[in-house]
C-alpha cells in the first residue's frame, strides 16, 4: 500500500525517490487540486528508465510545470485515475518495460480526455517508430536523446497552442 495515498496502487513518485534518497521532496508531489498561480500545466511523465525519468522531471519542474511520475503504464494510469482533470500533456516513452506501451496508454487516456495533448519518445529512429507502432499519421515525436531546449520549446508551444512543426512517422 502507497504511504502517500493508502487507496491507490503503489506509485512510484519522486515524493517516494526523495524520502529514499534523502532529497527534499519538491511541490510536485503533493497531490494536484487547482493550478498554482504561475504554474503552467500539468505533466504526467511515463518513462520506465529512472536515470531518464528523474532528470527529465527535474526540468520540466524548473520550466515552471507540474510534473507527475510512472514508471509503466499501470503506474500511469493509476495516476490517471486520481489527477486526471488537471493533466494537460502525456510524456510517454513508446517502449516500456510492462505489456502497456505509450500509443496503447495515449489511446486509453485519450478515451477520457480527447483533448489531452501527447508527446511521444523513443531511442528509435523516427523510421523505425513507424514500421513498429501503429501510431496516428501525425504526431508529436521526440527522438532519445533529446535536447533539453528543445524539450522544454515543444512541451511548451504544445500547451500553450504554438503547435510546433508536427512530425510524420
Amino acid at each position: 500500500m502507497n504511504e502517500d495515498y493508502p487507496s491507490q496502487p503503489p506509485v512510484r513518485t519522486l515524493a517516494h525517490q526523495n524520502r529514499l534518497s534523502g532529497r527534499e521532496p519538491g511541490p510536485a508531489e503533493k497531490p494536484v487540486s487547482a493550478r498554482p498561480e504561475g504554474e503552467l500545466g500539468t505533466i504526467l511523465l511515463v518513462e520506465d528508465e529512472e536515470t531518464i525519468r528523474w532528470p527529465v522531471a527535474q526540468l520540466l519542474q524548473a520550466g515552471g510545470y507540474r510534473v507527475l511520475e510512472a514508471a509503466s503504464g499501470g503506474e500511469a494510469a493509476a495516476i490517471w485515475r486520481q489527477h486526471h482533470p488537471n493533466i494537460d500533456l502525456l510524456l510517454t516513452d513508446l517502449v516500456m518495460d510492462d505489456d502497456m506501451t505509450g500509443a496503447k496508454l495515449a489511446e486509453q487516456l485519450r478515451l477520457d480526455k480527447p483533448t489531452l495533448k501527447v508527446i511521444f519518445t523513443s531511442g528509435y529512429s523516427p523510421e523505425m517508430v513507424s514500421q513498429v507502432f501503429e501510431l496516428p499519421g501525425k504526431i508529436y515525436f521526440l527522438q532519445k536523446p533529446c535536447a533539453a531546449q528543445k524539450l522544454l520549446e515543444t512541451v511548451h508551444h504544445l500547451l500553450t497552442a504554438n503547435f510546433p512543426k508536427e512530425t510524420d512517422v
